[in-house]
């Protein structure tokens, strides 16, 4: 899979793995893939992992127990075929027939999962065992976690067999074209689009240093909307939120992958120039919904415009009034009450030729310069923040390092919203005061 995305990846990955930088995200990306492997598994009933110590203990184990009659559930089952081997997520054999169910994360099948799984299809032929059918098990989006470890449901099944019997005859030219490249030097290929699909490239820094088509963030425009943003009501409150999303939900009435808010940052300006920060944070591992929902209506109270940047505060917000009734119409008073710097920010990013609207990052780059993520400790970045949080809740985390991880969340949150500041005044042309830089060492 590695060289079907680009054969120098492939080559790096073999020749020179210590080069590989794997980003918070990914990494994040590959725990939550082993979290979904284990819930699969309870899922499938009784079966026999297959986890020894080497890969050739693994075979060995595989075949001593395909040998054996009978029915038969194996979990990483092992195989080796044509100088590739794979692992199965799940091999089922019933009455005679076999079946294997690969499991994703994803909540849809993508043509790379079955392009995956033909390669997988025809190493176990290939290695004697007679596949009858072959199937994804995906996440279902709709899924309603119950609680009490209950996730029937999680996971629906599609039949991808006729779909892999279509690519069989196509594996063996991919297997030569990988024993190829890993035969010759490294392959020459330019930073492009497909250096981000289907996956991230973890090589990405050794080809070019920087992000596919990281250009320059665009200066200030000229096009203020000065008169708008200076007319803007006291208080003014600058709001950022923060949220977590899992693949297999823990909290009972959520669902996978969705949005749940832990934390919130906002400034608060009574008069021009005159700030005052507040912010909520919860790493206690409960659900932090319910705490999230009360602190930010008592914060942002009845008065006043709410700057934010993008939706995700208004889907917040709109999420937990359907949950809780009892708040519903003080948070849509608060929704109507939000300000979206991002439309107004249009003409900087559209100035640049940018096809789509900059990140709050990027904007920050060009007008907060001072506002240098460096000083905020392990999170710098959204994919910091969703692996920040999941270590700082789970249990076996020291208080200590949970204590360090909430104060770099929390400098994070604060940056963001001393950001949303920065951008209202350049885009109004009102430079104002200094504003402090976060630092997550600085923080109670």
């Amino acid at each position: 899979m590695a060289w079907r995305q680009c054969p120098k990846r492939l080559w790096l990955e073999v020749r020179r793995p210590e080069l590989a930088v794997y980003p918070p995200a990914t990494r994040r990306s590959f725990a939550m893939g082993h979290e979904v492997g284990a819930v699969a598994r309870t899922l499938q009933g009784d079966g026999v992992l297959i986890d020894p110590p080497t890969l050739g203990a693994a075979l060995r184990d595989t075949a001593r127990l395909l040998a054996r009659r009978g029915d038969l559930t194996l979990f990483e089952a092992t195989f080796s075929h044509g100088g590739v081997l794979v692992r199965a997520d799940v091999l089922r054999r019933e009455a005679g027939i076999a079946r294997m169910i690969e499991v994703k994360s994803a909540t849809e099948v993508r043509r790379h999962h079955v392009d995956d799984a033909a390669v997988q299809t025809w190493v176990v032929r290939g290695a004697g065992v007679p596949l009858n059918e072959v199937a994804l098990a995906c996440i279902d989006r709709e899924f309603v976690y119950r609680g009490d470890g209950d996730y029937r449901g999680l996971l629906h099944e599609t039949d991808v067999s006729a779909r892999v019997d279509e690519l069989s005859p196509r594996i063996p030219d991919w297997i030569a074209g990988c024993a190829a490249t890993l035969a010759g030097d490294l392959p020459a290929h330019d930073v492009s689009e497909a250096c981000s699909r289907p996956f991230g490239c973890p090589f990405l820094e050794t080809c070019s240093g920087a992000e596919p088509h990281d250009a320059a963030p665009p200066r200030r425009s000229d096009r203020r909307p000065a008169a708008a943003l200076a007319a803007l009501s006291f208080p003014r409150f600058y709001l950022g939120v923060q949220t977590v999303r899992r693949a297999v939900p823990v909290w009972a009435g959520t669902r996978p992958w969705e949005p749940l808010p832990f934390q919130w940052s906002c400034h608060v300006e009574r008069a021009a120039g005159e700030l005052e920060h507040r912010e909520f944070i919860d790493t206690s591992g409960d659900a932090p919904m319910r705490a999230f929902a009360e602190t930010v209506v008592a914060t942002l109270g009845t008065k006043g415009p709410v700057l934010v940047y993008g939706g995700v505060a208004h889907d917040v917000l709109a999420a937990l009034g359907a949950r809780y009734a009892d708040l519903r119409e003080q948070l849509r008073a608060i929704d109507a009450r939000l300000s979206d710097l991002l439309p107004v920010a249009q003409p900087v990013w559209r100035a640049s030729g940018a096809a789509q609207p900059w990140s709050l990052d990027d904007l920050l780059r060009a007008v907060a310069p001072e506002l240098d993520p460096a000083d905020l400790g392990e999170v710098r970045g959204d994919g910091d923040l969703q692996t920040a949080y999941a270590e700082a809740v789970h249990p076996d985390t020291a208080s200590e390092r949970a204590d360090e991880l909430a104060r770099s969340l929390l400098a994070f949150g604060a940056r963001d919203t001393l950001g949303l500041v920065r951008l209202r005044r350049s885009l109004a042309g009102d430079d104002g005061p200094p504003l402090p830089v976060p630092n997550s060492k600085e923080r109670p």
